[in-house]
């Protein structure tokens, strides 16, 4: 509803979730429960399988699971009306150790790291377990560096990641787009001097956006300076350069994003595309002129 939020956890040992509705009334301590999947067991005796994370989609419809050293990793769909998860789909691979997960922006894509040795992407659009196995899409790495971590999503649209011991995190740009152009950096944001990064990022929520965010694009020739205006009504405007107005004034070309809570309380991020294209070519005509006492013959 725009308001209330859902916690969702897993017994270990089970295959349950058990969901728990959090208003501004307090927590219903009686969960909503989906005995749904895989039981999560203790099959290496060392407990590691309780390892890899769980996330929502933003749109609030589908959930992922990561389950370290149990080569695979689930995808469920979720009732955010009611709490229920179902259809579970199951999703084998060729390395065990399944550990963040992130769905895009647009809900289309799943990325998935594996430590040590992969980052995937899966193309969940279509909801078919062999359509999605098959739509796995490796991102090339090229580091000597730790194991790979977590992968959040961020209210900018872009995915970060950590890898283990670096003194920076990779970054997915454009996490909507297929691997071939997602572009992936993997030296992105330096750490604060003195920082290394480890294998977890905070678990902030996902699906906090049930609204599909804008974006606009501006295609001018040139200009001295040029105002990029936020849709009025809404509160707590942060600019990427980190203005707190409703509107901010450019002089360059480049894409341009603001974040926000509409009127229902929710956030919106917003991506000016501001582009510069060719003025027209314009050919100069001679004019042409008759005298207005000449006669032509028929």
């Amino acid at each position: 509803n725009g308001v209330d939020y859902w916690v969702i956890t897993h017994p270990f040992n089970s295959n349950a979730f058990n969901v728990y509705l959090v208003t501004a009334a307090g927590i219903n301590t009686t969960p909503v429960i989906s005995n749904v999947g895989t039981v999560q067991s203790n099959a290496s005796g060392t407990y590691q399988e309780t390892i890899g994370y769980l996330k929502a989609s933003p749109n609030g419809k589908k959930l992922a699971c990561a389950i370290y050293l149990m080569g695979f990793w689930e995808i469920f769909d979720f009732d955010n009306s009611t709490g229920i998860i179902s259809n579970p789909i199951k999703i084998t691979t060729q390395f065990n150790n399944p550990y963040g997960v992130a769905f895009s922006p647009d809900n289309s894509k799943l990325y998935i790291t594996f430590s040590l040795e992969a980052i995937f992407q899966y193309d969940i659009s279509s909801g078919v377990a062999a359509t999605i196995v098959a739509s796995q899409t490796a991102i090339p790495l090229s580091t000597n560096g730790g194991g790979l971590g977590a992968i959040q999503l961020a209210i900018n649209g872009k995915m970060y990641l950590t890898f283990y011991d670096s003194l920076h995190l990779a970054v997915i740009n454009s996490p909507n787009n297929p691997v071939s152009s997602c572009n992936f950096q993997l030296n992105g944001p330096d750490l604060p001097i003195g920082d290394t990064c480890f294998f977890g990022l905070p678990n902030f929520i996902d699906a906090i956006n049930p609204y599909p965010s804008q974006s606009y694009t501006a295609s001018l020739c040139s200009f001295p300076s040029y105002t990029l205006i936020a849709n009025s009504g809404n509160s707590n405007y942060q600019w990427v350069n980190g203005d707190t107005t409703q509107s901010i004034s450019i002089s360059t070309f480049g894409n341009y994003w603001v974040s926000y809570f509409n009127t229902q309380g929710c956030l919106e991020v917003d991506t000016f595309h501001v582009t510069q294209t060719q003025p027209p070519i314009v050919n100069i005509l001679h004019d042409t002129s008759q005298c207005s006492n000449l006669v032509t013959p028929i």
